[in-house]
């Protein structure tokens, strides 16, 4: 394994498990050569700054901290930025419980130069999905048309060419429209398989009877029936998110539609997230507050439109 020159990694944190991040940034610092920690105004900030000064890469870790929680997409234009300024070909995005193996950035890096991509992406897996069949390692490229934003090797010319990160999305869908905005510009987005992320998708709870779920789903050959061998939280910030920017990318890509991208989507989430959810009253409302605000956003961009 090598440290990868001009190669940045940034973290982008919002209340972590310190242990959990303490073993993200431990795989990633013998890899990068600059890394960025951006902390989203969480309530260990304080503490995390303590152990990223006592780091023994203190002197290549840039510590960005807000007073306020900004999301994800504006956090990540910022880094894409501070990445250019600092003169950084490539920035892998990582989230706070994200780890990447030992020298598979090296790797990432090799087959986005190979092949000239936008960005690159490993396998990923959620070893808490007993349910799920690993992805299978192998010696090959793919091109690919989704990749998720954590573990996202991105040529920071090319994306910011682009138009960067959306700053308006906030958190959901902002992987989605990246990689629908690059293929619309041609550009390539690469699967390497050689390359496996450890990578938390969600909080999820085991269920009750959850050994009972996964022989059942074996048995049946019936995958989905696995799904109810844990339970999914869904947070109602994420919820409102969602419906909104799915009706606002909605009139967006008015010209290229998406299928994520639509008041149908929208709804269908929304009442699968409502049957599913514990807080369902708080989801509801959620869910309402989108679908009026992701009204209006859709008719602000009608109206932008209109005057170009």
């Amino acid at each position: 394994m090598s440290m990868q020159n001009g190669v940045a990694a940034g973290f982008i944190c919002h209340e972590p498990d310190l242990a959990r991040f303490q073993a993200a940034l431990g795989a990633m610092i013998d890899q990068a050569e600059r890394i960025y920690v951006a902390d989203n105004a969480s309530a260990c900030q304080k503490d995390l700054s303590d152990y990223l000064a006592k780091s023994s890469a203190a002197g290549r870790i840039v510590f960005l901290p807000s007073e306020s929680n900004r999301g994800v997409s504006e956090v990540l234009d910022d880094l894409l930025k501070r990445a250019r300024q600092d003169h950084m070909t490539w920035l892998i995005s990582m989230d706070q419980d994200s780890i990447l193996e030992d020298g598979a950035l090296e790797k990432l890096v090799e087959t986005g130069e190979k092949y000239q991509a936008a960005v690159v992406s490993p396998l990923v897996r959620d070893i808490r999905r007993k349910n799920e069949t690993a992805p299978k390692r192998e010696d090959r490229i793919t091109e690919t048309e989704f990749c998720i934003t954590s573990g996202c090797l991105m040529n920071v010319k090319e994306v910011l060419a682009c138009g960067g990160m959306d700053r308006f999305l906030f958190i959901d869908f902002v992987d989605t429209e990246l990689c629908h905005r690059l293929h619309l510009a041609g550009k390539k987005i690469l699967l390497d398989h050689r390359v496996m992320l450890d990578h938390e998708l969600g909080t999820i709870t085991p269920a009750g009877l959850e050994k009972f779920w996964l022989f059942l789903a074996q048995k049946l050959r019936l995958p989905a029936l696995g799904k109810l061998s844990y339970h999914r939280e869904v947070v109602p910030l994420r919820m409102y998110y969602a419906t909104r920017n799915a009706l606002y990318l909605e009139e967006k890509y008015r010209d290229h539609p998406h299928p994520f991208f639509s008041e149908k989507w929208a709804v269908q989430n929304g009442i699968s997230s409502i049957l599913r959810g514990r807080q369902k009253i708080r989801i509801w409302k959620a869910f309402r507050r989108g679908l009026k605000d992701g009204k209006k956003a859709k008719a602000e961009v009608r109206e932008k439109r209109q005057e170009e």
